[in-house]
C-alpha cells in the first residue's frame, strides 16, 4: 500500500468526525499532490480527576492494555532492605505435586541487573501497550479518556517541557509503514518482568526497559529514512525515565504510562514517515537555509 492517504470519508491521520483519540484539531492531511504532513503536538489542558475510569461497562477487546481504575500517582523507590524473616513462604501445586519457594524481590532484581541482556534475552516479558491508536479508537469513551489521562499525567511528570503527541496513522495507512519497523516497535515495548516477594512477603512485579531493543528500532528507522533521503520532522521516541527505574524497575502503573507515551511518540513519527512517496514532501515543515 502506498503512503498516499485513502479516499475514506474520514480525514486520515488519526482524526475522524468523533474526534479520534486526542480530540479534533485544525491540522489535517490533504490529498492533493505534493501536500505536506505536519505532525500535531498541540498541548491539551491537564486531565481532571473526573476523567478517571469509573467502572466502565464499555466492551473492551481481550488484548486491550491493562487500565487501572484510577490514574495512578507517583512510583516510590523500590526497597533494597533485606527481609528480616529468613524463612521464605512456600506453596504446594496440586497440578505438579510439588512445593515451590517464592524468591525475594531484591534477589531477583539483583539477578536481573547482573544478567547479560546483550546476548541472552530475558525470558519473562510483557507488552503493556500492544494496540495501535487506530484500534484504540474503537474502545469505549471511558477507556479512551483513561488512556488520554495516563499519557497526560506521565508527560507532566517525566516530560514537562514536551508537547503531547496527537497524530497517528489511520488503519488504511498503517500498512504503509514497513512491517519490520512496526515489529521492532513491539519489541521495544516488550518490557522485562521480574517477580518476587517484598519485605512484607507480598508478591510484587517490576518492569524494566531493554534498551537494546530501542537501539535496533533506531537502526531500522535510520536505514529507512536514509534509503528514501527523507528528513523526519517528528523526533524519535525515547524512554525519558528516572534512573532508579532502570535499577529497581517500575511498578505496573508507571510502566503502563511510560509504554503509552512511547507508543504515542512512535506513532507520531510513523505519521511523519507517511510523507515518503513520489508525490509527497515535508518542505513546508522544514526551514530551509
Amino acid at each position: 500500500m502506498s503512503a498516499t492517504p485513502s479516499s475514506s470519508t474520514n480525514p486520515p491521520g488519526g482524526w475522524n468526525t468523533s474526534g479520534g483519540i486526542f480530540g479534533s484539531t485544525s491540522s489535517r492531511r490533504t490529498q492533493e499532490s505534493g501536500s505536506t504532513v505536519r505532525p500535531s503536538t498541540t498541548t491539551d489542558p491537564p486531565a481532571s480527576s473526573s476523567t478517571a475510569r469509573q467502572n466502565s461497562s464499555s466492551p473492551t477487546p481481550s488484548n486491550a492494555p491493562t487500565i487501572p481504575t484510577v490514574p495512578p500517582t507517583g512510583n516510590p523507590l523500590a526497597s533494597t532492605s533485606t527481609n528480616p524473616n529468613p524463612t521464605q513462604p512456600t506453596f504446594f501445586s496440586s497440578s505438579t505435586k510439588s512445593t515451590y519457594t517464592i524468591p525475594p524481590l531484591d534477589s531477583e532484581i539483583k539477578a536481573y541487573n547482573e544478567h547479560d541482556h546483550t546476548d541472552d534475552l530475558w525470558a519473562n516479558t510483557r507488552n503493556l501497550a500492544p494496540i495501535p491508536f487506530h484500534q484504540i479508537e474503537h474502545l469505549g469513551e471511558e477507556d479512551k479518556r483513561c488512556i488520554r489521562s495516563l499519557i497526560k499525567t506521565g508527560m507532566k511528570v517525566w516530560k514537562p517541557n514536551n508537547q503531547i503527541p496527537k497524530a497517528y496513522p489511520q488503519a488504511s495507512e498503517w500498512e504503509s509503514i514497513p512491517g519490520e519497523i512496526r515489529t521492532s516497535l513491539d519489541g521495544v515495548l516488550n518490557l522485562d518482568v521480574v517477580i518476587g516477594l517484598d519485605i512484607k512477603s507480598e508478591l510484587q512485579t517490576r518492569f524494566f526497559v531493554n534498551y537494546h531493543h530501542q537501539e535496533h528500532f533506531y537502526g531500522l528507522l535510520s536505514a529507512y529514512t536514509a534509503d528514501h533521503r527523507y528528513i523526519p520532522t517528528a523526533p524519535r521516541p525515547k524512554w525519558q525515565l528516572p534512573s532508579h527505574f532502570n535499577k529497581f524497575g517500575m511498578r505496573e502503573d508507571s510502566a503502563l504510562k511510560a509504554s503509552l507515551i512511547y507508543r504515542a511518540e512512535a506513532e507520531l513519527l510513523f505519521f511523519d514517515l507517511l510523507n515518503i512517496g513520489q508525490n509527497r514532501t515535508n518542505e513546508n515543515t522544514v526551514k530551509l537555509a
